[in-house]
Order: C-alpha cells, then sequence, then structure tokens
C-alpha cells in the first residue's frame, strides 16, 4: 500500500520523465518552451521562459559532456 508521500515521489518522477522527454524530442528551445505547460501568466511568462532555458540549457550540456 503506497503512502500520500510515495505517490507523491511518484508524480515528481512521472513529471522529471515528460521534462526529460520534451527536452530529448523537442528541436529548438522555442518549441519546447512553448510545448510545455507553463502558467500563461503574462507577469511571470519573462521569468518562466529564462528559468526553463536555463534548464534546457543545463540539460543540454550534461546530455553532450
Amino acid at each position: 500500500m503506497k503512502t500520500p508521500e510515495d505517490e507523491a515521489f511518484d508524480f515528481v518522477e512521472r513529471a522529471m520523465g515528460w521534462r526529460k522527454r520534451q527536452i530529448e524530442v523537442n528541436v529548438s528551445i522555442d518549441d519546447a518552451f512553448n510545448d510545455w505547460k507553463h502558467s500563461h501568466r503574462p507577469e511571470e511568462a519573462g521569468l518562466e521562459r529564462r528559468a526553463f532555458h536555463a534548464g534546457w540549457v543545463a540539460a543540454m550540456r550534461k546530455k553532450y559532456d
């Protein structure tokens, strides 16, 4: 029987897997950002884009190291 904590960890692992697949499948960083389920709040768009781009660059560096 899974505890709520186990379910939360499962959720995080699934979310991380989705993010990893997006990085591997999408060709351009802008396409990946547009496909990502961001909040669509105009006041947060710049912050979300910068954070997404930072994650993308880090993932690409790790992938090709």
